[in-house]
């Protein structure tokens, strides 16, 4: 397979408003949150590592990304 399609690990590029801790979310298609991350970020573009995806099943995923409990970006994340 690709590297960058599979494996354990995904970036997320993400931009925030703000510096801080923001919450990473992994979703699968059902709606369950089958991954809880935080990492630290700064204001302006991000580049978030999200690790540990080598135990989940195969398919479509949705990274939501929280900041003080509001979602600020959602991003599709395919495994296979």
């Amino acid at each position: 397979g690709n590297t960058n399609e599979g494996g354990d690990g995904r970036q997320v590029p993400t931009t925030a408003e703000e510096k801080g801790i923001a919450e990473i979310r992994l979703v699968n298609a059902t709606g369950q949150i089958v991954l809880t991350r935080q990492s630290l970020i700064g204001k302006g573009y991000n580049n978030i590592q999200l690790h540990g995806l080598s135990n989940l099943t195969d398919g479509l995923y949705v990274a939501q990304l929280l900041m003080n409990g509001n979602i600020i970006d959602n991003q599709k994340i395919i495994k296979n």
